[in-house]
């Protein structure tokens, strides 16, 4: 309705009749309605400097007291490939900057926490997104249970092997779309008493940036794997907050 008309009905100045005033507040009312029943634009996804990812980043010790900084060597990580599922990697795509980092807790029984970091900035949330979604269609169809033979390896080494389950939670996490693949990996009791091994992998977008990080730690089969859920969990909702 035009200002003036509104005017009029609402302090009562109009010389029309009361039919026209009732006229007017219906118009009002039907007005007001519409202009709520407006989807309101959504905002546009934020544009990330990749300056500004590496100023966001956590300390060691922000992760943990006992954490230390190692060189990055999970799987192909400095290759640009984000760790997956039962040893597996997802080569992310394009040419995006990137950051990748791990940390360590020294520990005698090896039982210490441990984390890797692959951070991708790209040019545009276009790139982002494919990116993303090849994370995640590796995440969704990543087998329920897997069985993982021993083999000899170059240098005198052997893959153990083990017995994995992975199941996959996708949410929001502020204000980041997430998702997170949880692995369970239990070996021969034979190779240690200590013998299952939890990992979280968790994926995030927003904008033009793709977060990717794996938390585990090794337990014995009696240990819950609930405090290193918590603890990844806790850890990527700061690094996100972080960035912003």
């Amino acid at each position: 309705m035009h200002w003036s008309a509104r005017v009029a009905c609402l302090t009562g100045l109009s010389v029309a009749t009361t039919v026209t005033l009732a006229s007017c507040s219906g118009e009002a009312q039907q007005s007001d309605k519409n202009a709520r029943s407006r989807p309101s634009a959504s905002p546009a996804p934020p544009k990330y400097e990749f300056a500004h990812i590496r100023k966001s980043l956590l300390g060691a010790a922000e992760l943990s007291s006992k954490m230390k900084a190692q060189a990055a060597e999970m799987r192909d990580i400095t290759k640009g490939a984000a760790p997956s599922c039962y040893l597996s990697s997802v080569k992310l795509p394009g040419s995006p900057e990137t950051v990748v980092r791990q940390f360590s807790e020294p520990d005698k029984n090896y039982t210490g926490a441990n984390f890797v970091q692959l951070i991708a900035t790209y040019a545009d949330g276009e790139a982002a997104t494919k990116a993303y979604g090849a994370l995640r269609s590796k995440a969704t169809t990543c087998p329920k249970k897997h069985e993982e033979r021993s083999e000899k390896l170059p240098n005198g080494r052997i893959k153990l092997a083990f017995d994995g389950t992975w199941e996959i939670v996708e949410d929001k996490v502020a204000e980041w779309q997430h998702i997170q693949g949880r692995e369970k990996n239990t070996y021969p009791p034979s190779t240690s008493i200590i013998n299952v091994v939890h990992l979280y992998y968790d994926y995030a977008i927003r904008g033009n940036v793709v977060v990717t990080s794996v938390y585990w730690q090794r337990t014995k089969p009696s240990q819950a794997a609930g405090p290193i859920q918590k603890k990844a969990t806790e850890i990527l909702t700061r690094q996100l907050q972080r960035i912003g």
